[in-house]
């Protein structure tokens, strides 16, 4: 009996091996002891049938239901959980006027800017949810604050997946998006981007934790290059292997190809990166009846490799990140420098975003002289150095650059204005001890047509030079 067993065991292996498709390989992982039989999907083109396997995989990570919130106009939403990992916010707008959507904490602090548009918006973007609280927001109980004129619709996602494609793999879509997951191995990938907006087009890698791990692009306009990434194992905190996504802010068609730096040309399958929330429509809950459901995660799609959630939290970006204007740390994530001090950009108000926030602060603000526009950012500062004296902060340790080359401050009287007193948009200016922390603005004013911008860390004790940080 032993014997037939063995003969039939070694029969389906020869067979599996015949069967598998040459495009990409197959790496199965077995992290956990139950598992399932499921088939992968075929994919077909226009010159060859990729027929993938039967292969056994590990029982999918069960992950939180689907939360969902219906409404029109300015309203909040009921309190809802997030937990440890990526959380992917879906939105969509139908007006005409501002739709920002902020996400706030128990305390009814701004935690994270998930949307400020004007106009009809049809989006998604990638959060992280970590205990650290240093590369998006930390567990817990929060709640949206809706700006709009129209109706919308807001989908929150918490994938926690155990499948992933392997590469070559292609994405594309048209405005802001999120992929779906793929492998990354070690070894040097090449991701090749292409955009043919007017406006931002900002590519961040992601974690399957949630952590951005790199700034593949942050630049205006057409664009059209490529960036080489090193994945590597025992880089704590940076591109280790496992399982990425990617997740894209743009106003035009895009497209993305993963590949390895050493594959050669090969038929590369490609993803559409279609909406994830239908567009609303006036059939659509009234303001004061917002309302709420909870969807069951819905069974995912068997791919080509699966891969375990081994990929570590992370509490600072990548070596490198903030070393120059040209590898500025991403927004959201923190730099910790040589003397102890934690900052991070929260929030980015640019335009008549900002004016809407100056003007009320006080009777004597100006509007910005012509030809000219104001800039808020808020970062979040903490002290987590061992001295026992304070660390004074303020807005003239900031500068702003961009497409002109030139550094724009806070601090030029003839275009000065009063903040508001309290709150993230109060002017930055406290004096920190250990483990203190504070969170405040910058003003600028700059040209309207500068592009490119970067906040430029530069106080004079500061060794080593500056520290850059995306701004948008």
């Amino acid at each position: 009996m032993k014997k037939v067993f063995l003969l039939a065991i070694v029969a389906f292996l020869i067979a599996l091996s015949s069967g598998c498709a040459t495009a990409s390989t197959e790496t199965i992982i077995q992290p956990f002891t139950q598992t399932s039989n499921s088939t992968n999907y075929s994919q077909t083109t226009s010159s060859q049938v990729n027929q993938l396997s039967t292969t056994t995989v590990p029982q999918p990570i069960k992950e939180p239901d689907k939360i969902v919130f219906n409404g029109k106009g300015d309203d909040v939403s009921p309190q809802f959980n997030l937990g440890q990992g990526m959380a992917i916010v879906s939105m969509t707008h139908n007006g005409s006027r501002n739709f920002i959507v902020h996400l706030l904490n128990g305390a009814g602090e701004l935690s994270a800017s998930l949307a400020n548009a004007i106009g009809v918006y049809n989006g998604s973007v990638a959060m992280g949810v970590s205990t650290s609280n240093y590369s998006g927001v930390s567990p817990g109980s929060y709640e949206l604050n809706i700006q709009a004129d129209g109706n919308w619709t807001i989908i929150i996602e918490q994938p926690r997946p155990n499948i992933a494609t392997a590469i070559p793999i292609s994405f594309s879509g048209n405005g802001d998006g999120v992929s779906s997951f793929f492998a990354l191995e070690t070894g040097l990938t090449t991701f090749s981007m292409n955009h043919d907006g007017r406006r931002n087009f900002i590519v961040h890698l992601c974690r399957a934790d949630g952590i951005i791990t790199s700034s593949l692009v942050n630049s205006i306009g057409s664009y059209n290059g490529k960036q080489a990434v090193a994945i590597k194992s025992g880089d704590l905190f940076g591109n280790v292997p496992g399982m990425y996504s990617v997740s894209v802010i743009a106003d035009g068609n895009w497209s993305i190809t993963i590949s390895h730096s050493d594959m050669g040309s090969q038929i590369i399958p490609t993803i559409n990166v279609t909406p994830r929330v239908q567009p609303a429509t006036s059939s659509f809950q009234p303001q004061t009846s917002l309302t709420t459901s909870s969807v069951p995660s819905s069974t995912q799609k068997p791919n080509t490799t699966i891969i375990p959630s081994t990929i570590p939290a992370s509490s600072t970006p990548s070596v490198g990140y903030g070393l120059s204007r040209n590898n500025p740390v991403p927004i959201g994530q923190s730099l910790v420098t040589s003397t102890g001090i934690s900052i991070r950009v929260t929030v980015f108000n640019d335009g008549p975003q900002a004016w809407n926030i100056i003007q009320p602060a006080n009777m004597f603000n100006n509007p910005p002289p012509s030809g000219m526009k104001y800039i808020l950012v808020t970062v979040d500062v903490k002290n987590i150095s061992s001295q026992t004296e304070p660390y004074s902060v303020d807005y003239s340790d900031f500068s702003l650059v961009g497409s002109s080359n030139v550094s724009f401050t806070s601090y030029d009287l003839s275009t000065s204005v009063v903040l508001p007193k309290s709150g993230i948009y109060s002017e930055l200016d406290k004096s920190l001890y250990h483990d203190g922390e504070t969170e405040g603005s910058i003003h600028f004013t700059i040209p309207q047509n500068e592009t490119n911008l970067v906040l430029v860390y530069s106080p004079s004790f500061l060794s080593g030079g500056n520290r850059y940080f995306e701004v948008k």
